[in-house]
């Protein structure tokens, strides 16, 4: 079960805006692809629009981009085969055959390569 600090809940507030402020700021919201409401989380906690939508992560270019590594990421088994190679390595029982090395070399690879994707597609590094 994830705990979430008591400072990290969020919680309703209300502001109040006349229709054309709040259309005002669903049409700047749609032009981005974002949700009303994190286009106006985003825009109130950021410096810059570039950091808008860092924040956000919605563009859906990067939205394609993330779909692609998370579901490289659960069609690996990459999470139970570590796991199985942490458990032979903890009883004694792994045996570094060339194949398991070159196996353990691929994980390694496919990690580098999500880990390099993840950061283009949200924007922390250009192409």
């Amino acid at each position: 079960m994830r705990v979430i600090p008591p400072e990290d809940i969020r919680k309703q507030r209300t502001i109040r805006y006349s229709d054309k402020e709040y259309d005002n700021i669903t049409q700047k919201a749609k032009a981005l692809n974002l949700k009303t409401a994190t286009f106006i989380r985003a825009r109130t906690l950021a410096d810059d629009i570039e950091e808008v939508k860092r924040y956000a992560l919605t563009p859906i270019e990067e939205r394609k981009d993330i779909a692609l590594i998370l579901s490289a990421l659960g069609a690996s088994r990459m999470a139970s085969n570590l796991n199985q190679i942490a458990y032979a390595i903890n009883t004694g029982t792994l045996v570094l055959s060339p194949d398991v090395i070159k196996q353990i070399t691929d994980a390694c690879e496919t990690l580098k390569w999500m880990r390099g994707a993840l950061t283009q597609a949200l924007g922390l590094r250009k192409q």
